[in-house]
């Protein structure tokens, strides 16, 4: 266990909060892929995996190098972190797929009265 994994998902928790840490779909439907230098972060859910949710560090070349999951960070904290991973992979979704904005735009039709298809 490392603290350097705490402060990598705090650091993937804020990043991806602020809109600078951009993530994208995988051919798993769990599974997300971000790039940090030449690097790459996958963010993955599965209820094979310690905590339901868990980071995989790749190199350039594509190599699994670490990687670490929510049980993992608890033994190194003390803490509970089932609550952020969650956050986490639901706010990667729906930033994915766009649904904050769709609810946006239907949120505003529905404040002004136009709920035509213009």
């Amino acid at each position: 266990m490392t603290t350097k994994w705490v402060d990598l998902f705090k650091l993937i928790l804020a990043r991806t909060s602020d809109g600078t840490l951009h993530w994208s779909d995988t051919a798993d439907p769990d599974a997300f892929l971000t790039s940090v230098g030449r690097s790459k972060i996958i963010y993955e859910q599965g209820n094979h995996i310690p905590g339901g949710y868990s980071i995989s560090i790749l190199s350039g070349e594509g190599k699994t190098i670490d990687s670490f999951d929510l049980v993992d960070l608890s033994r190194t904290t003390g803490l509970d972190w089932r609550a952020e991973g969650e956050d986490l992979f639901n706010s990667i979704r729906r930033r994915i797929s766009g649904a904050d904005e769709v609810l946006d735009e239907i949120l505003d039709r529905l404040n002004s009265g136009n709920t035509s298809e213009q």
